[in-house]
C-alpha cells in the first residue's frame, strides 16, 4: 500500500496507531504488535500536508498541518471531522494533549492554540521579544504545564518550569 510520505504517528495505545503525512495522507493502523497489522486508509477531507498526530483513543485523534488546518475523529465511518474555528491561518506543525478536553497544538509565527473541550483559542506567548520562531513540538503529561519546542527556543507554559 502507497502511503507517500508520512510526518506524524501516534497511538491510542500500542495495537491501535494513526499516521498522517502530505497531501492529507491519513492511515489508521490496527493490531499494529499482531503479525498481520490492519493498515487502513481515511479520508481527512484536506489536500493539505498533516504535520501532526495526536490520539487520545481509538475513537479521539487530531491532526494539524498545513494554513491552520486541524481534523478531528471521532469513530465510526472512515472519514475525519473537518475544524471550522481554527483561530490561525498559520501551518501547524505538531498536536499533543491530556485528554479530548486539553489538546494542545504548535505552529509558525509562534503559533500556540488550546481546545477545551468545546472550542479551540490562541494563547499568547510571552518573553519572545521580537523573536517570532516557528513552533515544532509539543508535549504536556498533566492539564495545566505545557512544553513546547521550536526554532531556537523551549518555552514552558502554566505550572513550574
Amino acid at each position: 500500500m502507497g502511503c507517500g510520505v508520512m510526518q506524524s504517528i501516534h497511538g491510542s495505545s500500542p495495537d491501535e496507531l494513526w499516521a498522517v503525512g502530505r497531501r492529507g495522507a491519513t492511515f489508521h493502523v490496527t493490531g499494529a504488535q499482531s503479525e498481520t497489522p490492519t493498515i487502513t486508509a481515511f479520508d481527512s477531507r484536506t489536500v493539505a500536508e498533516l504535520d501532526g498526530v495526536w490520539a487520545a483513543s481509538p475513537t479521539d485523534a487530531w491532526a494539524v498541518g498545513g494554513a491552520g488546518t486541524i481534523r478531528h475523529y471521532t469513530g465510526g465511518a472512515v472519514s475525519w471531522d473537518v475544524v471550522d474555528d481554527v483561530p490561525t491561518d498559520e501551518d501547524l506543525h505538531a498536536v499533543w494533549g491530556t485528554s479530548s478536553a486539553d489538546v494542545w497544538a504548535v505552529g509558525d509565527g509562534p503559533t500556540v492554540l488550546h481546545y477545551d473541550g468545546a472550542t479551540w483559542s490562541r494563547v499568547e506567548v510571552a518573553g519572545l521579544g521580537q523573536r517570532r520562531p516557528n513552533l515544532f513540538s509539543v508535549w504536556t503529561a498533566s492539564p495545566g504545564h505545557v512544553w513546547i519546542g521550536g526554532d531556537g527556543v523551549i518555552l514552558s507554559l502554566g505550572g513550574k518550569p
